[in-house]
C-alpha cells in the first residue's frame, strides 16, 4: 500500500515555522507534499481567518478589491527551506493555484457561492498557458520538475481540466464527471475498471491509480479538516489498505491550531498525530511524496 500526505496552499505568506511545527515529527518517515500557490492574490492570513470565523458574513467586495499579487519568491526564506527539505527528501511539492481566485468574470453559475469563491480552476477560461507558466516558474524558483497538481477546493470545470492535462500533470482529486475525462479507449477502460470496483464493493471508493493517455489521475483522496474523528479517516484508511491501493490524507498546514468543532479543548493537530500514530503501525506501507513518480509503476486490477 502507498500513504501519501497532500497539504495545500503553501504560498508567499507562509512561514517554513509553521511547517516545521506540523510535520517535522513525520516528515522522516513520510514525506509531505506541499501543493503551492505561485502567486497568491490578496492578504491570505487575514482572509483565511475572515472566512473560517463569519462564513456567510465575510465582505466578499472587500475580498475582491484585496487582489494585490504576492509571488512565492519573494518570501526567499520559505523558498530556500522548501529547496532544502525537498533535496533532503523530507517533502515534495506539487502544484496548487496560480492566485487561488477565480479570474472569470462571470464563472459558471452552479458554483456561485461564498465557499467557492477561490476555485480558480472551475473556470470558462483556458488556463494552459498560465499553467505551463506557473509550471516553468516553480522550476526556475526550486530547481525540480512538478509533475502533480492538486486542485483548489477539489474543483475544476471541463475547462479547467483540461487546462491541467494539456501540460501533462497527474492530478489528485479533479472534481468532473467521470465520463469527460478522455474519450479513448484507455478513458474507456478506466471506466469500466472503475464500475466494475463499484458493482463489487458498491460502498467503497476506487483505491487505485487511474493511467491516461498524457496523464495520472487519483481520484479519492480523504481530507482533515476542524471537523474530522479519527475513527472516520481510519475506516477510509482501512478500506483502501485491504485493496493494497494509494491513501492521500488532504490537509492544511495553517489549520493545524485550529480546536477541533466537536472538542474544544483538542486540537486538529491532536487527530492528525492519532492517525499518523495508527498508520504508522500497520505492516506494508510504503510512504511517499506525491512528487515521487510511481504513478506509472502503479499497476491496477
Amino acid at each position: 500500500m502507498i500513504f501519501a500526505i497532500r497539504d495545500d496552499d503553501v504560498n508567499y505568506f507562509t512561514d517554513p515555522e509553521e511547517l516545521e511545527a506540523a510535520y517535522s515529527n513525520v516528515w522522516g518517515y513520510c514525506p509531505p507534499t506541499f501543493s503551492v500557490i505561485t502567486h497568491v492574490k490578496g492578504n491570505w492570513p487575514f482572509w483565511i481567518k475572515e472566512i473560517y470565523n463569519n462564513r456567510q458574513s465575510v465582505d466578499w467586495t472587500a475580498w475582491k478589491k484585496d487582489d494585490k499579487v504576492s509571488p512565492l519568491d519573494r518570501n526567499e526564506g520559505l523558498v530556500k527551506f522548501l529547496k532544502e527539505k525537498h533535496k533532503s527528501g523530507k517533502l515534495g511539492l506539487s502544484l496548487h493555484a496560480i492566485h487561488h481566485r477565480n479570474g472569470d468574470l462571470l464563472p459558471p453559475p452552479e458554483r456561485l457561492n461564498n465557499y467557492i469563491q477561490g476555485a480558480e480552476f472551475f473556470t470558462n477560461r483556458d488556463l494552459t498557458a498560465d499553467v505551463r507558466s506557473a509550471v516553468g516558474y516553480l522550476h526556475s524558483h526550486l530547481d525540480l520538475v512538478i509533475k502533480v497538481f492538486t486542485p483548489p477546493q477539489n474543483l475544476m470545470s471541463l475547462r479547467g481540466y483540461r487546462s491541467v492535462v494539456n501540460n501533462g500533470l497527474s492530478i489528485v482529486g479533479a472534481g468532473i464527471p467521470f465520463w469527460k475525462k478522455e474519450r479513448s479507449i484507455k478513458g474507456l477502460e478506466n471506466m469500466i475498471k472503475v464500475a466494475s470496483f463499484k458493482l463489487r464493493n458498491k460502498n467503497l471508493d476506487y483505491p487505485y491509480i487511474l493511467n491516461f493517455k498524457r496523464h495520472s489521475e487519483l481520484i479519492h483522496h480523504y481530507p482533515l479538516h476542524p471537523t474530522t474523528r479519527p475513527i472516520h479517516l481510519i475506516e477510509k484508511f482501512e478500506a483502501v489498505y485491504r485493496f493494497n491501493g494509494v491513501f492521500v490524507l488532504s490537509t492544511h498546514y495553517h489549520e493545524f491550531e485550529t480546536p477541533l468543532v466537536y472538542d474544544s479543548t483538542r486540537k486538529m493537530k491532536d487527530v492528525f498525530f492519532e492517525f499518523m500514530n495508527y498508520v504508522f503501525s500497520k505492516p506494508d506501507i510504503e510512504f511517499n511524496s506525491l512528487f515521487q513518480d510511481y504513478w506509472k509503476l502503479m499497476i491496477d486490477p
